[in-house]
């Protein structure tokens, strides 16, 4: 796993590791983030996100695949995360991202989601990935929506309301081609 490194234009794609905690805490303690991407909608202090990294980096071990630390080339610094994710409870195997807000508006999510979901595609033989949205998450819908997925419907997840838009292999290959 630590040779693992995908890359796009600007952004080099590793598993996480240990010296990524700290952006990654930066991330999560950001209102705009804590919003969509945590349980109770509220950033989280240093303790939590730690945990939630541990939680990241653990998926790996336990399903072989994971998000990935997205570390923009220009500056050597970490960007976000994005990748596969599929933890207890998903429907299925889900494309996400989360970008750091020293980062946002320059589509790096896009960037890392088209990679990543070629990724996926090859390793895990899949037909059709999802990414799991909540409605009010404007940003992230135009990103699915840019990445050529359509919402299919919603769901309740983890006791919130989650739109569910889906991404065939067959439209992967015809939008992005093989990217890797």
């Amino acid at each position: 796993m630590s040779d693992l490194l995908l890359e796009t234009e600007r952004l080099f794609l590793r598993p996480p590791a240990q010296e990524d905690a700290e952006a990654h805490a930066e991330l999560m303690a950001d209102p705009l983030t804590a919003q969509f991407l945590t349980f109770d909608g509220k950033p989280q202090d240093r303790v939590i996100a730690w945990r939630t990294w541990a939680t990241l980096s653990g998926h790996w071990n336990f399903r072989g695949f994971g998000f990935f630390s997205m570390i923009d080339k220009e500056t050597g610094r970490w960007a976000g995360r994005a990748g596969p994710w599929f933890p207890e409870g998903w429907p299925q195997i889900e494309i996400g991202w989360g970008v750091h807000p020293d980062f946002r508006g320059r589509g790096l999510a896009l960037e890392a989601a088209i990679a990543t979901a070629g990724w996926t595609f090859k390793t895990q033989g899949l037909d059709e990935i999802i990414s799991l949205i909540r409605p009010e998450n404007a940003q992230s819908r135009r990103v699915a929506e840019k990445f050529g997925e359509k919402h299919v419907r919603t769901t309740l997840l983890v006791g919130k309301t989650a739109e569910i838009w889906s991404l065939t292999k067959a439209d992967y290959d015809r939008l992005w081609g093989d990217r890797l």
